[in-house]
């Protein structure tokens, strides 16, 4: 069906609704966009940016090209193009302004793709790319209307234009499609579907972790259960930092155990004083912003995890997990909390970022976090790193939030932590010193 010629213009359909079909509609422009360079050989780590609207950071598609080269990707669709010599020019100059942009946010970009339903001639495509290449770019790729359509019209780009463009299979087109895919669908059927079910829970994580950030938590699991009086033995902090960001920022979570006097509550008595372990988890940005600490305590008698809830609605540099893609992870304890705790795990809402044993992770002296630099005489710091793959040549390796590659995992809320002996908690905000850790 993709060759059936449109009686009145003489195109085939899939140019036609290439032309006109997502009208407006640039969410579905970008997606369908997506998935065409997926399609391309030699595509990988693909991402959208952001196709419902707000900064996107000079483009809207990243990947990589043989594994070597950061690609960044612009979509400008016009609406009812016609290729005239205005729509040609529209085109020319937006190529010019993204490409413009995108080496404004990162000068050493080396590849770069256009989308656009406006229909090129080869020495335009020539053109463009030269003037590319002239500001260093090695990789330039440019899917001008015509390209588009051989893409969509090929037996792999069957699926995306019945579903961006509205255009069922033929007979011939069916055929052609099982032939291709016929084994393969059979191996994802015999399978149990789990490569498509990863693809999917990616797909609903996507959607999801574009939604406001509430909370986190950073549980620390204990290799037996403290007491109140040995709880200032733990002290945790993890730093999440966007260094590769065009402004950088980092958000810190701190908990400390402690232990200190609480008045409680009880049928029995109205108010008595007790020894109890409170849990202080506190979160600030570096650089810092207006905002005030963020401060929550939690008061326990006994505890097999010390639990750090942070408040973070409209708080600190990251306002969805989206944000929190690529972030480096930075992982600091106290030397004397080592030999108490079994593993670490850090949720965003709902979501587990990561779920790490003490055992899995290096240890290093020497190295207390510089925001937490005047406790230094109290405290003697160590940073933990992943292990490396290989301990003689590489003993450690780059800890990094990828979500591409690795989903977070959905936990409800009710299963993160289960207190044992929660008394009370009490969530403010106010100048506390960092240094109090």
């Amino acid at each position: 069906m993709g060759d059936r010629l449109n009686g009145k213009s003489g195109m085939t359909l899939t140019e036609e609704r290439l032309r006109t079909w997502l009208d407006t509609n640039q969410v579905a422009r970008e997606r369908m966009c997506l998935g065409i360079l997926s399609l391309q050989p030699g595509y990988s780590h693909l991402k959208p940016r952001r196709p419902k609207g707000g900064p996107d950071g000079g483009r809207d598609i990243e990947a990589v090209f043989r594994d070597e080269i950061v690609v960044w990707g612009a979509v400008h669709f016009q609406n009812a193009v016609s290729d005239s010599p205005e729509d040609k020019k529209n085109a020319k100059m937006k190529f010019k302004s993204d490409l413009h942009r995108a080496l404004e946010e990162k000068d050493k970009l080396e590849g770069f793709v256009f989308f656009t339903n406006v229909d090129f001639t080869p020495a335009e495509v020539s053109e463009l790319k030269a003037l590319a290449r002239q500001k260093g770019l090695k990789h330039v790729e440019i899917f001008h209307r015509e390209r588009l359509r051989l893409c969509l019209d090929s037996t792999a780009g069957f699926a995306l234009r019945f579903q961006h463009l509205d255009i069922s299979l033929s007979d011939a087109e069916q055929k052609s499609f099982f032939a291709a895919y016929g084994e393969r669908l059979h191996e994802i059927i015999t399978q149990g579907f789990d490569e498509f079910s990863k693809q999917f829970q990616y797909l609903i994580f996507l959607n999801e972790s574009q939604k406001p950030l509430h909370q986190m938590r950073l549980i620390v699991t204990l290799k037996q259960t403290l007491a109140a009086k040995d709880f200032q033995l733990i002290r945790a902090l993890v730093e999440l930092d966007r260094l590769e960001h065009p402004t950088p920022a980092a958000l810190c979570l701190a908990v400390q155990g402690k232990s200190e006097a609480a008045q409680i509550r009880s049928e029995a008595v109205q108010c008595r004083s007790e020894n109890l372990g409170a849990v202080i988890s506190k979160a600030w940005s570096n650089p810092p912003e207006k905002e005030p600490i963020r401060t929550t305590r939690d008061f326990c008698r006994s505890l097999d995890q010390i639990n750090g809830l942070f408040m973070l609605r409209d708080y600190g540099p990251f306002r969805s997990i989206a944000d929190m893609d690529q972030c480096h992870v930075f992982l600091y304890m106290a030397e004397q909390s080592i030999d108490q705790v079994r593993k670490i795990t850090l949720f965003a809402d709902d979501n587990q970022l990561f779920d790490v044993e003490i055992s899995d992770l290096v240890i290093r002296k020497g190295n207390a976090p510089a925001t937490l630099a005047e406790d230094k005489e109290t405290t003697q710091w160590v940073s933990l790193s992943l292990k490396g793959d290989s301990p003689e040549k590489w003993p450690t390796k780059l800890w990094q939030l990828y979500f591409a590659d690795c989903v977070p995992k959905r936990v409800p809320q009710s299963r993160h932590w289960e207190p044992d002996g929660l008394i009370f908690s009490m969530n403010f905000s106010g100048n506390v010193p960092k240094s109090s850790l």
